[in-house]
């Protein structure tokens, strides 16, 4: 008869510690690559954000994970996004321009979801891309390049990309009527 001993609490602490230790400075590893790489791009396309989603559902995955849990709604969401990126044509993926309505709908009738999903997704994308260009301009001018997640969020609040402050300009302003009105008289 075998007789199973308890491990002190203590061992398996330590052990589950290790191992959060191991995660986190693997997760900073990978931010590190991630940046390093986004800021050497000369431009970014969707196949590159396309890439890289489909590397990171890859270095993500845990075979016993999916077959023993339920899927969480990242992973609904992630698995949307994918099946969205893979109804896109190759010219769409690697053209460098805004895309039209049309093909955001044909786009969306092909991955069978919804328009305002397809949006969502380009607006990822769109942010990913300010980030790409603040990042290559950042190594231009050979500042630091932020290592960790934390670094990168204060570096943005600190620091805001140019290209967010021409958006702000660019967009398209509602004016009431007494308003228009004003500005006809000034002009």
């Amino acid at each position: 008869m075998l007789i199973f001993r308890r491990f002190p609490i203590r061992y398996v602490r330590s052990f589950t510690e290790r191992k959060q230790e191991q995660e986190l400075k693997k997760q900073k590893e990978q931010f590190r690559l991630m940046m390093d790489d986004l800021s050497k791009k000369e431009i970014y396309t969707l196949k590159d954000f396309k890439k890289e989603l489909f590397t990171q559902d890859r270095k993500e995955r845990n075979f016993f994970r999916k077959l023993f849990t339920e899927a969480q709604p990242e992973e609904i969401e992630l698995e949307k996004q994918k099946k969205i990126l893979s109804s896109f044509k190759d010219e769409e993926l690697v053209m460098n321009e805004k895309i039209s309505g049309e093909a955001k709908s044909e786009v969306a009738q092909v991955a069978q979801v919804n328009t305002s999903d397809v949006n969502e997704l380009l607006r990822h994308f769109n942010m990913q891309k300010k980030l790409h260009s603040y990042l290559k301009s950042r190594r231009e001018r050979g500042e630091y390049i932020p290592q960790t997640r934390e670094e990168l969020e204060i570096m943005m609040r600190t620091d805001r990309p140019d290209s967010s402050k021409e958006d702000f300009f660019n967009q398209k302003r509602k004016y009431s009527n007494k308003q228009k009105y004003w500005i006809a008289s000034q002009r």
